[in-house]
């Protein structure tokens, strides 16, 4: 019993030393950061929080260009994950993209990973002499990135939580809410900012970022800003030309099956469906099945629908540019929610898009040219939360009226 006593004061002792060395070297931290930012004269820097999924980091490129040619002294840095910093590098407009190496910090959410995200970012800006910048701009609507903007002591803050979904109501009053129209986005401003963003009925997300532009005086237009490198445009190249598209008048349709998110994957029926109906179609049509990984899903798909003389399949051997290049060269798209229905909105090709657990309002560019499909469930949009043990949005949904959409897409190649 003594023992125990013991070992119970010497384990209060260390937790107390612990207690008092960290709290000693947060004081020191703060002094040393607080004597910087009161000597430091307010920089020529414009920080630039982007979004963590591909799609929604391309909507961010034309307020780089844009506030660049505005402002040509400005340093930009561009806040990205391991996931996105793809979309940005090679950017001639961005001093540097900041990102951390670790999968963990990319995909995760917790509030310790949060904490680590705004500590490595402050603490990434403070070695590049970033500090007091101009202007900071948050996309992403993360809570981290208002403490951020503060520790940073940005002189404009703009940023907005855009369209949040209350998953917890929605997870508890779902089934006898299905009719409601609570089941809708509500937008508020993010608290403690100099500068907000006013939103208030659901739009296409570029027409969100455009309010951020107005905000900053800027001029944007719908063209993204990706700047692959010489390699990646000549392997996409190469693939286009000499794999799927060797014969003159031949046309290109490229199929992505798989989302940002597991949940908006076509179901492999669908997507066999899809690729066997363009198969089908005229004899110079050719089909380019593209994905980020060859995991379970597309090693699926490849046994259902094999590489034959019409059907080429490009999956986890390229990066997003090269992705984006080829896209260039095609002449429709067929996708899942997810970058390529951007990608087709940037670059104002044809294109089919079948929509699943996503919001249509938010998410389904508004092109002439681009045909959606939805089962238009009384609980979608869900935003991905989907509570049932299937997505019926995309299981439910007949092969027959998604191509009834790509025909009208063919129709006008």
């Amino acid at each position: 019993m003594k023992v125990y006593y013991q070992l119970q004061y010497f384990t209060l002792l260390f937790s107390g030393l612990i207690f008092v060395l960290f709290a000693r070297s947060l004081s020191i931290v703060i002094a040393i950061y607080s004597k910087m930012l009161s000597k430091g004269s307010r920089g020529n820097v414009a920080v630039l929080s982007a979004s963590e999924m591909f799609g929604d980091a391309l909507f961010f490129t034309p307020i780089v260009k844009s506030l660049k040619e505005k402002f040509p002294d400005v340093k930009i840095y561009v806040l990205a994950t391991k996931k996105n910093y793809s979309v940005f590098e090679n950017n001639p407009y961005i001093e540097e993209v900041i990102y951390s190496r670790s999968d963990s910090v990319a995909n995760g959410g917790s509030f310790i990973i949060r904490c680590y995200k705004c500590f490595f970012y402050l603490r990434t800006l403070l070695s590049r002499r970033a500090w007091k910048p101009q202007i900071y701009i948050g996309v992403r609507g993360a809570r981290y990135e208002t403490l951020l903007s503060y520790l940073l002591s940005a002189n404009s803050r703009i940023n907005f939580e855009g369209h949040i979904f209350r998953r917890n109501k929605q997870r508890e009053n779902i089934l006898q809410q299905l009719n409601n129209s609570n089941l809708t986005r509500f937008m508020t401003p993010m608290s403690l900012l100099t500068n907000t963003v006013p939103l208030s009925e659901p739009s296409y997300y570029y027409h969100e970022i455009e309010k951020i532009a107005q905000a900053l005086d800027l001029r944007i237009t719908p063209e993204f800003e990706v700047y692959a490198s010489d390699a990646e445009i000549a392997k996409a190249r190469n693939f286009y030309f000499e794999g799927a598209c060797s014969g003159r008048g031949q046309k290109t349709i490229l199929f992505a099956p798989m989302g940002g998110k597991n949940i908006r994957n076509l179901p492999l029926q669908l997507a066999s469906s899809v690729i066997f109906f363009l198969k089908k179609q005229e004899k110079n049509l050719r089909i380019l099945i593209v994905g980020p990984e060859k995991n379970i899903y597309f090693r699926s798909l490849m046994s259902m629908v094999p590489e034959d003389e019409k059907i080429r399949y490009l999956v986890g051997t390229q990066s997003f540019r090269e992705l984006f290049e080829l896209a260039k060269l095609c002449d429709g798209i067929v996708t899942t929610d997810s970058s390529m229905s951007h990608v087709a909105f940037g670059l104002k090709k044809p294109a089919t898009i079948i929509f699943g657990p996503g919001d249509i309002k938010i998410w389904s560019p508004p092109n002439e040219n681009i045909h959606v499909v939805t089962k238009n469930l009384p609980c979608s949009p869900c935003w991905d939360q989907c509570i049932f043990k299937e997505n019926f949005c995309l299981t439910e949904l007949s092969s027959d009226s998604v191509t009834n959409e790509i025909n009208k897409m063919l129709q006008t190649l």
